[in-house]
């Protein structure tokens, strides 16, 4: 007797383990913000079909609604989502009329359990889940010092080329011949050898220039 009480116990005992086991978890804001970011959940819809909505880390997602774009509006759609509190707030761009909503979450592995703002429920599933992965860093080699970079360079000058045109526009020197200056002394020896049949004014101002 004592044995059969015993097993009903363990029997009753796991019952309500199991039960307590497969309750779906509330989800706070903290949980939401480690779960929603990068993962894809897939809406369970009452005509049978599923909706996929992508949660991308900037706080944008997007929906493709397939067969039911009729009754949405159009086929895809993107929208904001945001935390509140314990819940995520969403509004779509086009879908809905693009009002604001606010879901609270519970969560039973990979299935999620929602409740709206307006009293709406429904079931969705966990499609992928994935952290977002760090840019990975290259690996940078150590740059030699300034000094030693400094005394690597070739500071000469390039050598200069004699043979090198003039481009356009660029201005070119030209050497003008200087006048011819007659010395002092050959200018008085002229003045001496003028006829003396010419003017003396003409041997006086040659005489006044040598001065």
């Amino acid at each position: 007797m004592r044995t059969k009480l015993y097993s009903v116990a363990i029997a009753s005992f796991l019952l309500h383990a199991s039960a307590a086991m497969a309750e779906p978890v509330q989800l706070t804001g903290a949980a939401i913000k480690t779960t929603l970011p990068g993962s894809v959940l897939k809406l369970d819809t009452p005509l049978g079909m599923v909706v996929p909505i992508r949660f991308d880390d900037n706080g944008l997602m997007s929906g493709d609604a397939g067969q039911l774009a009729s009754y949405l509006g159009s086929r895809k759609d993107r929208g904001r989502y945001w935390l509140s509190n314990d819940r995520v707030c969403y509004r779509w761009f086009r879908w809905f009329s693009g009002e604001q909503h606010c879901l609270a979450i519970q969560r039973d592995g990979k299935r999620i359990f929602w409740q709206r703002d307006d009293g709406e429920s429904g079931t969705a599933t966990l499609e992928e889940h994935h952290k977002p992965s760090a840019p990975t860093r290259k690996n940078v080699t150590a740059s030699k010092p300034v000094k030693e970079r400094l005394a690597q360079r070739d500071l000469t000058p390039p050598p200069h080329r004699s043979d090198r045109k003039p481009y356009l526009g660029e201005p070119v020197l030209i050497k003008l011949p200087t006048p011819a200056v007659r010395p002092r002394k050959k200018r008085a020896a002229l003045a001496e050898d003028l006829p003396k049949s010419r003017s003396p004014d003409v041997a006086q101002a040659i005489t006044t220039e040598q001065r």
